[in-house]
Order: C-alpha cells, then sequence, then structure tokens
C-alpha cells in the first residue's frame, strides 16, 4: 500500500509539474512577444520601407503564436554534481540560489526577427524575483532598445489526490507516463563548457493529438538554468552570463 502511494505521488508531481513548466515556457513566449511589438513601434519611425517589413514579420508572428511546448518534468533525484541524472525545472529556485546582480544573455530568432535580450536580477522576494530586461534588436544599420521587466513568481505547490483525473485526457494522473527522452550534453558558452540536460518533448500529448515538440537545455552553472530552447518557429540561445 505504501508502495503504491508512493508511485501515485510521484506520477502527480510529474503531471503538475509539467504543467508548471509549460505555463512558464507560454510566458517566456509571451514576453518574446510584447518585447518584438514594441521594437516594431520603435521601427515604424524609420519609414515606408520599414514599415511594409514590419507589416510583414507581424502576419508571419501571428500565424505561429501559438508555441506551446510541453516538457513534462520528472521528480528530482540524487544526483552527481555535474550533470544530474534527473532535472526538475524551477524558475523561482534557480534565480534564488544566485545574488542579486546576476545576469543572462540570449539571442533569439523567431519569425524571421533577430535579436538580443539580457536579464538582470533586480530583485528578490519571498514570493517572486523581479528581473531587469533590455531588448535589442537591429535592422540595417538602426537597433532599437526596449527596457522592461520580468515577474518570476514562486511555483504552485502540488497536493495530491490519487482519483484525480488528467485535464487534458480525463484520464488518471496515475496512468501518466513522461513520454520525452532526457539526454547529457555539453554546451559551450563563453568560452566555458557547460554541463547540461537536455530534454527533447514528444510529438504526442497524453491525449495522442500531435503537439509542438521542443528542445530544452539546462545547466545549474547559469542563474536561471536555462541555457538553450529549441522549437519549429523559435531558437533562443545563451551567449553570456555572469553568476554572483
Amino acid at each position: 500500500m505504501k508502495k503504491t502511494t508512493w508511485v501515485l505521488a510521484s506520477l502527480f508531481f510529474t503531471a503538475g509539474v509539467a504543467q508548471a513548466q509549460q505555463d512558464e515556457t507560454e510566458r517566456i513566449q509571451k514576453r518574446i512577444q510584447k518585447q518584438v511589438e514594441k521594437a516594431m513601434e520603435q521601427l515604424k519611425k524609420l519609414g515606408e520601407s520599414a514599415e511594409k517589413w514590419l507589416k510583414d514579420v507581424t502576419k508571419k508572428w501571428r500565424e505561429r503564436k501559438r508555441m506551446r511546448p510541453e516538457p513534462p518534468m520528472p521528480p528530482r533525484t540524487e544526483s552527481s554534481k555535474e550533470v544530474p541524472k534527473s532535472y526538475r525545472h524551477d524558475a523561482w529556485e534557480a534565480w534564488n540560489s544566485v545574488g542579486v546582480g546576476s545576469s543572462v544573455s540570449f539571442e533569439i530568432e523567431t519569425a524571421g526577427i533577430k535579436m538580443k535580450v539580457v536579464k538582470v536580477l533586480d530583485r528578490k522576494g519571498a514570493d517572486k524575483h523581479t528581473l531587469k530586461t533590455e531588448t535589442f534588436m537591429k535592422v540595417g544599420d538602426n537597433e532599437t532598445e526596449t527596457p522592461g521587466e520580468e515577474p518570476v513568481p514562486k511555483a504552485m505547490t502540488w497536493t495530491l489526490d490519487a482519483k484525480a483525473n488528467c485535464p487534458l485526457c480525463t484520464k488518471p494522473f496515475r496512468d501518466h507516463k513522461d513520454a520525452g527522452r532526457w539526454s547529457d550534453e555539453i554546451l559551450r558558452v563563453g568560452g566555458k563548457d557547460l554541463p547540461c540536460k537536455r530534454y527533447d518533448s514528444p510529438a504526442k500529448n497524453c491525449k495522442g493529438d500531435e503537439q509542438m515538440t521542443s528542445t530544452i537545455w539546462y545547466c545549474t552553472d547559469v542563474p536561471g538554468h536555462l541555457v538553450k530552447m529549441e522549437t519549429a518557429q523559435m531558437k533562443m540561445s545563451l551567449v553570456a552570463f555572469e553568476k554572483k
């Protein structure tokens, strides 16, 4: 009975964290969309040619904005210091483990747009951290710079209900399995080799429907732990970081 309860708890926890990770991925992509839209407003001032370009980009973006990678995350287990055998991403904890002033710089390419985003940990809180962001986008000889803020809320606490069903497929959580694939990979960033956990999401969700696939790399040596993310429409790569 104890073993059954533990298995149910583990499966429910995995499903809960998967939903939290999906929500976080959506927040990342919504923030990118807002940053693109702000930069577009500034670029409209460059003239008729820029305006036409912006309309084309906006159309492409709207056609591709339904990006919902859903990487289910396994429970945390004992692991080596360099590359954990399993990993559970928690953005709040990932930023909580570093000091104020820690930063990351990403290069992003989506819908034909290339940009750079710099994030700096500005404030730490019991329920939410705050990152200061700067988004740079260059078109021809012109470059826009858009400041902003990014909240990093503390993750929800999930409780066990052995009879609970998944809202997507309506099947019991205890029947869910992680269909994604984990592997270890070394990525080089800023002259440093980073031991990463790579996650390739499954092509179908628990309901059996096809879904947007994604590949995400994490490393606990990096503020926020996110190193790289790729979908069919977007590529985001870490190019520099500073840990304080």
